[in-house]
């Protein structure tokens, strides 16, 4: 995306449990992943947004959540 352009699109959230929801990742967030490669999701809430974000990291053989680079 070029410069401070803002894209919005929607999701469904589907209730699994009491406590737990589930959503899908539309493929337009995943364009510059490798597809050939497993991936982990990592979720951050920021506070001062109060806003959560995510991030794809490449998984490790470990299968352990990368340290932040």
């Amino acid at each position: 995306m070029k410069g401070r352009e803002i894209v919005k699109f929607k999701t469904k959230l589907w209730k699994r449990s009491n406590k737990s929801f589930a959503t899908t990742i539309p493929h337009i967030a995943l364009l510059e992943m490798d597809e050939s490669k497993e991936h982990d999701i990592i979720w951050e809430y920021n506070a001062k947004l109060q806003k959560w974000c995510f991030e794809l990291r490449e998984r490790r053989r470990n299968r352990e959540v990368p340290p932040d680079d």
